[in-house]
């Protein structure tokens, strides 16, 4: 077991060597971050040990706990031939209080729901901070870690997944991660998950999006939806709206399916992603306001076309269900985020 003590001003590497670990401490103020951290400890390892000494690299946080079972399960992942496995990260203090279990809830999310399924359609997998195995030929590739974005874990799995690696996941190799359990700390995390997804969109989105007919393939896509920021989708979805309803109206169609099947796509992607062009964390997101809005006009006009009289009063009902659901979707958004 190897610790790297990374800036620690408290008797941490002194209680790891008392454990029985091989600790290296690093100090410094401009590299600093997680993938500085590992970067240092690979390259400690290959000096005192090799690039060749050990097949696999298992990282973990230091507050981690393992079920006793975990180092087996993870083996046999790795022994059926994946090169990068990741596990189900449970949590240690799911009952401490609602941001913790709210944490707890997502990465149950992220295991069962995400992972699993991935790995039985057999498309890639996504490293989560913690928890995951590296076989050797990938370091020593990389020359160590080499991954130094706020998010490097998303970082290293769109690496990964362009130059065509797939993410296994060992269902049954359960470890326990302790949750932030205050606002502050929520808060100061999700932002730095922000600023990491940007980072990595900004860095790799291009070269993602490129191998999603290449190397990387439908994990590709996945990762893209997965980093790409939601104010792109929902962009996109507002400006079909306008283009199939411009065109409805030329064309004198009255039935205008594309516009409602927009509409459709516009609810479904600001519900699921989240919608960034939100006003107030509780208000109403913009795009749906206007895509409801737009479905009023376009009732509006289909009903004039039909009857002769064009009424608000022949879309009320669509039109507040439209606005219905969208304030549904900035409490449901408020509510996780």
């Amino acid at each position: 077991t190897f610790v790297c003590a990374d800036n620690c001003t408290d008797d941490t590497a002194e209680r790891a060597r008392e454990a029985g670990a091989i600790v290296y401490e690093r100090f410094s103020t401009e590299k600093v971050g997680k993938g500085h951290a590992l970067n240092y400890l690979f390259h400690k390892i290959f000096e005192d040990y090799g690039k060749e000494y050990y097949n696999a690299y298992l990282i973990l946080d230091a507050d981690n706990l393992l079920d006793e079972n975990y180092m087996t399960e993870m083996n046999h992942v790795f022994s059926a031939g994946h090169r990068i496995i990741t596990s189900y990260r449970n949590s240690k203090n799911y009952g401490t209080n609602w941001i913790s279990s709210g944490y707890a809830l997502w990465f149950l999310r992220e295991a069962v729901y995400l992972n699993n399924p991935r790995m039985i359609l057999g498309t890639s997998c996504a490293v989560s901070g913690t928890g995951f195995m590296v076989h050797r030929d990938i370091i020593n590739k990389n020359d160590g870690w080499k991954h130094f974005l706020l998010t490097e874990d998303i970082e290293f799995s769109v690496d990964n997944i362009i130059n065509g690696e797939k993410i296994a996941y060992a269902a049954d190799a359960m470890l326990y991660d302790e949750q932030p359990e205050t606002f502050s700390q929520s808060w100061k995390q999700r932002l730095r998950w922000a600023k990491g997804y940007l980072q990595v969109f900004m860095n790799y989105g291009g070269r993602l999006m490129k191998s999603i007919g290449g190397k990387g393939g439908f994990s590709a896509f996945d990762m893209t939806m997965t980093t790409m920021p939601a104010i792109f989708l929902s962009v996109i979805g507002f400006f079909y709206n306008v283009i199939t309803l411009i065109v409805a109206i030329c064309t004198k169609d009255p039935h205008v399916g594309l516009f409602w099947g927009a509409l459709a796509m516009t609810v479904a992607v600001s519900v699921g992603e989240g919608n960034a062009l939100i006003i107030g964390t509780a208000g109403v997101p913009a795009v749906l306001s206007i895509s409801a809005l737009l479905a009023a006009c376009s009732m509006v006009w289909q009903g004039g076309e039909a009857t002769g009289r064009y009424s608000l009063r022949t879309c009320r009902m669509p039109y507040f269900l439209c606005v219905t659901l969208a304030v549904l979707s900035a409490l449901l958004r408020a509510a996780i985020a």
